[in-house]
C-alpha cells in the first residue's frame, strides 16, 4: 500500500477497518455528489438571461449611435441639397438724376437670373449624392465595428462567468470534502493534515474564485457601456446565455467573396464615383455661364416722363479660371480612393484567409484537447477518489488530481475564446455575422 511520504510516520498509520473505509466512501460519494450538482448547475439556463443577439441588438438600438450615424447622412445630405439648388435671382433697383434745366431722372428696377449651360450643377449634384451614400456606408461600417465589438465582450463575460462556475465547483468539492474529514478528525479516523491541506486548498480555490468573479466584473462594466447599460453596473453582472465555441467556418472563397460588399469598400468606391462626377463638372469649365436680366425703365424730363423695358445679357468668359484646380483636385481624389479601396481588399483578402485556417485549426485543438485531456482528467479524478477511498492514495494525490481536471478545463476555456475571437474576427473582415 502506497502512502504519501509525509503519512509514512507511525503516527499516520492507522489500520484499515469498516469504519474507515464507511469515512472514505462518505468523502468519495460527497465529492461525487458536489461534483453532479455543480454540473447540473452548470447544465441548466437560468431565467432571464442575456443572449449574444439581445447584446447586439441594445447595441445597435441606443439614441447615440443612431445620432452619430444618421447625423453624418444628413449632414452629407444638406451639401448634395445645397449642390443642387438654383442660384436665387437678384431684384435691382437703381435711379439716376442729373440736376439742371436740362436735369433728367431714371429709374430701371430689373430682375436678373444665371444660368448654368454647362451641367456642372447637376454633376455636382451627383457627385454630393455618392458622397452621401459613402457616409451612409461608412455608418454601417462603423455599425458592423459596435457589433463586433459587443460579441467579443459578451464572450469575454461569458468565459469569465464559465470559469467562475468552475472554480466555484471546485471550491464546493473541496467544502464537500472538509466537512466529512473533519468528522473523521473528531471521530479520531483522520489526521489534521488532510483538514489542513483541504483547508489551504479552498482558501486558495476562493482566491482564485474572486479574481474570475473580478474579472466577470470587469468584463460586465466593458459590455454594459457598449450596450448603454451604465445605469446597471451597480448590479453584479446578469447570467449570460452562448456557447463559447463556435461553428467550423465556411469555406474561405465563400467567405472572401463578401469582401467587396464591405460597407467600407462601398464607401470607397462611392467616394471614387463622386470624384469622378467633380472631374466631369470640372472638364466643364470651358463652357461660359450665361446671366438674363430683364426689367422696366422711366425717364422724367420735366414735365414729360417716358416708360419702356431694360434687358442685359451676361456672359462669362472663361479665360483664366477654367477649373483647373477642381480638375487636378478630383482626378487625385479618384486616384487616392481606387489605392486605398484596392489595398484594403487585398489586405482584407490576406487576413481573412489567415483568419479562417487559424479558427479552424484551433476548433479542432479544441476537439482534441476536450478528447484526450479534460476526459481523461475526469476518470484521473475517478481513480484519485476510489484510491483515495481505499487508502491508497494520499490527499496530497487527491487534490492534484482536481487541480489538474481544473486547469484542463481553463486551458479548454482559453482554447474556446480564441477560437471564438477568431471567429468574431473573420466575420468583421468579411463583412457579415454568421451565428
Amino acid at each position: 500500500m502506497r502512502r504519501h511520504p509525509i503519512l509514512r510516520s507511525p503516527a499516520f498509520k492507522k489500520p484499515i477497518d469498516g469504519r474507515s473505509l464507511w469515512m472514505r466512501t462518505a468523502v468519495t460519494l460527497a465529492v461525487t455528489l458536489s461534483v453532479t450538482t455543480a454540473h447540473a448547475q452548470d447544465e441548466v439556463p437560468s431565467r432571464g438571461t442575456l443572449t449574444e443577439a439581445e447584446a447586439v441588438r441594445r447595441a445597435l438600438a441606443r439614441p447615440a449611435l443612431g445620432d452619430e450615424t444618421e447625423g453624418a447622412v444628413e449632414v452629407a445630405r444638406s451639401e448634395a441639397i445645397r449642390e443642387r439648388l438654383w442660384p436665387d435671382p437678384e431684384l435691382s433697383y437703381n435711379r439716376e438724376e442729373t440736376f439742371g434745366g436740362q436735369g433728367v431722372a431714371q429709374d430701371v428696377l430689373m430682375v436678373s437670373q444665371r444660368f448654368d449651360l454647362s451641367g456642372r450643377r447637376g454633376l455636382r449634384g451627383a457627385a454630393a449624392h455618392h458622397r452621401v451614400q459613402a457616409v451612409a456606408h461608412l455608418g454601417d461600417a462603423r455599425r458592423l465595428a459596435v457589433e463586433a465589438e459587443v460579441r467579443l465582450r459578451f464572450h469575454e463575460l461569458l468565459v469569465a462567468q464559465q470559469r467562475a462556475a468552475a472554480v466555484e465547483g471546485w471550491v464546493r468539492r473541496i467544502e464537500g470534502a472538509l466537512e466529512v474529514v473533519a468528522r473523521r478528525e473528531a471521530a479520531g479516523d483522520a489526521s489534521a493534515y488532510d483538514r489542513r491541506r483541504l483547508e489551504r486548498e479552498r482558501a486558495n480555490a476562493r482566491g482564485r474564485l474572486a479574481v474570475h468573479l473580478a474579472d466577470a466584473d470587469r468584463a460586465w462594466a466593458r459590455l454594459a457601456a457598449l450596450t448603454g447599460e451604465t445605469s446597471a453596473l451597480r448590479s453584479s453582472p446578469p447570467e449570460v446565455s452562448g456557447t463559447l465555441l463556435p461553428d467550423a467556418p465556411a469555406p474561405v472563397q465563400g467567405l472572401t467573396s463578401r469582401i467587396e460588399r464591405r460597407p467600407d469598400v462601398l464607401a470607397l468606391d462611392a467616394e471614387a464615383a463622386a470624384a469622378r462626377a467633380d472631374g466631369d463638372a470640372a472638364a466643364r469649365g470651358w463652357v461660359p455661364q450665361l446671366g438674363l436680366g430683364l426689367g422696366w425703365t422711366g425717364v422724367d424730363q420735366g414735365a414729360d416722363r417716358t416708360d419702356g423695358y431694360v434687358a442685359v445679357v451676361t456672359v462669362s468668359v472663361p479665360l483664366f479660371d477654367r477649373k483647373q484646380d477642381e480638375a487636378l483636385r478630383a482626378s487625385s481624389e479618384d486616384r487616392l480612393a481606387r489605392g486605398r479601396r484596392e489595398l484594403a481588399v487585398a489586405e482584407a483578402h490576406g487576413e481573412a484567409q489567415g483568419r479562417a485556417a487559424e479558427l479552424g485549426r484551433l476548433i479542432e485543438a479544441v476537439r482534441i484537447f476536450r478528447r484526450d485531456a479534460v476526459a481523461q482528467s475526469a476518470g484521473l479524478m475517478r481513480t484519485a477518489e476510489s484510491g483515495y477511498a481505499g487508502d491508497e492514495l494520499g490527499i496530497l494525490e487527491l487534490l492534484d488530481a482536481y487541480r489538474g481536471g481544473l486547469d484542463d478545463e481553463m486551458t479548454a476555456f482559453d482554447l474556446e475564446l480564441a477560437a471564438r475571437r477568431a471567429r468574431i474576427e473573420l466575420d468583421f473582415l468579411t463583412g457579415g455575422h454568421t451565428p
